[in-house]
This record gives C-alpha cells, sequence and structure tokens, in this order.
C-alpha cells in the first residue's frame, strides 16, 4: 500500500471506532436487588446503581441517550424515600426510556415528597429532558400505608419531572392518600400528587390515577409551553389537574391542551366546612402580571359522586 492508501485506512478506522467508544448503553435491566427476574436477566442492576451519577455518559455501560431501561419486580422502598432518580437527558430523536416490565411495582408506605420544587417521589427525573417513562399499562406506583385512616398522613409524590419534552404513559399511579369522608386529617391536600410537572412540550397520557390530592400538578414556569393531558383516568381526588404559578411569569400558547379524559367521583375529600374543593381543571396565577395563553379543553367526561365541596369541574 502506498503511504496515502495506509493514512487514509488509519483515517476511516478512526471515523468508525471513535463513535462505538462514546455510545450509550442500549439496555440497562433494573432488579430490586439486582438479581434477575422477569425479563431482566441481562447483567441486571440495583435501584442505588440507576440513581448513580457515575453510571450515566456515553460509556458503553452507561445511560445516555437512546438508552432503554426495564424495571422488573417488586420495589419496596423506605417512608419519605426516591427510588429512581435520573441523573441525565436524552436527546431529540433519541430519548432514554424507562419501561415497566409486566407488573412491575414500585411501592413505599409513602414516597418524597416534590413539593417546592423538590426533585423527588417515587421516580424523578430532576430537570432532565427528551424522557419516556412507561407503565406499559401494567406498571404501578403506590403509597401502602398513607391516608387518613392510616398509619401516616403524610405529603407525598409519585412521578417528578421538571424538564422539557418528557413523556409519562400508560402508568397507574395509587393510594398516595386514601381519604375517608368526612375526614379532614391532612391539612392541605396539594402536598399529594401523582404527577408533578413543569417545562415544554410535556406529554402525559393513558395513565390511570387515584387517591391523590392534586394528582396532576404543573407549576409552570416562564416560556413554559404545551403540556398536553390526554386520555387519563383520574378519580378519588380534590383536584384531578392544577395548572397553576406562584410567580408573574408567562405561559407561552398554547398552555395547556386537555383531551380525552375521564374525570370523575370526587366526594370521597367531602369534610365539614369544606377545607378541600374539588375540581376537574383548575387554572390560576396568583400575582399581577401572570399570563397563560391558550388553554384547549375538550371531549373530556366529568361524571360520578363530587360529594358536597366542588368548585366546578373546570
Amino acid at each position: 500500500m502506498t503511504r496515502f492508501q495506509r493514512l487514509l485506512c488509519a483515517v476511516i478506522a478512526v471515523l468508525v471506532l471513535v463513535p462505538l467508544g462514546f455510545s450509550s448503553a442500549a439496555n440497562v435491566y433494573i432488579t430490586p436487588n439486582g438479581s434477575p427476574q422477569g425479563n431482566c436477566t441481562t447483567t441486571p442492576q440495583s435501584p442505588a446503581w440507576f440513581s448513580n451519577s457515575a453510571n450515566w455518559g456515553t460509556g458503553a455501560s452507561q445511560i445516555g441517550p437512546a438508552t432503554k431501561v426495564l424495571v422488573c419486580g417488586t420495589f419496596t422502598g423506605a417512608s419519605n424515600s426516591t427510588l429512581l432518580a435520573f441523573q441525565g437527558n436524552g436527546s431529540s430523536g433519541s430519548p432514554i426510556t424507562l419501561t415497566f416490565d409486566k407488573g412491575t411495582v414500585l411501592e413505599a408506605p409513602y414516597w418524597a415528597s416534590s413539593e417546592g420544587g423538590t426533585a423527588a417521589g417515587a421516580v424523578t427525573c430532576g430537570s432532565h429532558s427528551w424522557i419516556v417513562i412507561d407503565g406499559a399499562n401494567t406498571g404501578t406506583i403506590e403509597n401502602t400505608a398513607n391516608g387518613s385512616s392510616l398509619a401516616n398522613q403524610q405529603p407525598s409524590t409519585g412521578v417528578s419531572c421538571f424538564g422539557s419534552n418528557n413523556i409519562i404513559k400508560n402508568l397507574t399511579i395509587s393510594n398516595l392518600y386514601v381519604q375517608v369522608a368526612p375526614s379532614a386529617t391532612l391539612g392541605d391536600n396539594s402536598v399529594i400528587r401523582a404527577l408533578d410537572v413543569t417545562g415544554q412540550n410535556v406529554t402525559l397520557q393513558g395513565n390511570t390515577i387515584h387517591d391523590c390530592g392534586w394528582c396532576i400538578i404543573d407549576s409552570y414556569a416562564n416560556g413554559d409551553t404545551n403540556l398536553q393531558i390526554l386520555k387519563n383516568n383520574i378519580y378519588n381526588m380534590g383536584h384531578a389537574v392544577a395548572f397553576a404559578a406562584s410567580n408573574a411569569v408567562t405561559c407561552t400558547a398554547p398552555c395547556l391542551i386537555m383531551d380525552s379524559n375521564h374525570i370523575h367521583d370526587a366526594a370521597n375529600w367531602s369534610a365539614a366546612g369544606c377545607p378541600f374543593h374539588q375540581d376537574g381543571l383548575h387554572i390560576f396565577g396568583v400575582p399581577a402580571g401572570n399570563s397563560i395563553d391558550g388553554v384547549y379543553v375538550s371531549n373530556n367526561l366529568f361524571d360520578g359522586d363530587w360529594g358536597t365541596c366542588p368548585t366546578g369541574f373546570v
């Protein structure tokens, strides 16, 4: 070979091999203790491994853009804990996807609270973007001992995601707070949140959510846009959806698209003096200068028993 041919071959080899050295893991498997179960049989890892930032990046064994993470089994967390904490971003066309294996359950007496914008809950994306969380229609997040007649009466969150271009779908979030009328042992039901989100281009679709205070809450920030809440089944709640801000911020059109949801049966939050007001969709901005532009509410069904303290479906 001539010197030029040798040089050309060397350049081609570098161009081929370098991307391989900077490609995230294609598949990662998470089980409660890192032992194989369900469909997680290939080098499974523990939740602690998932939540360790050292395991996120572009290395061949790291979680990064285009990585598919499968969680398998029944995970039992401590009270006031977070089980899975994302440590990085996906990218456009290559999101990080977290999928629940058939029958997978994440349970705790009560999961940590995201109140005040804290990255907490059974699962948290933090402020990371281009993430898909898919319950695959069989995955469940739940509390086992939080409610008016149960051992704990504590704030709690199922999933918190404060980045953009995120999707949470086909997930069941249940029993975050089992309220039994006419009890009013919980002073503020806004601290019981199934999905706590902010950001641009966020989609919440096909989820089943029940027994929570403000089940879906978006405390929108300046420039947020295009929250889509689609085909969810929400019941036994104080608020199904709260779209609210406490700062003088502007949400850009379309702020909210809410279509084809079934929202029903809020009577369990009724109590003497109506300390909680039941709403299907509650939209507000507190200070002067707050702006919401473009809210589309269509094809939703509001029905069932709304008790004695409803303000309105919308």
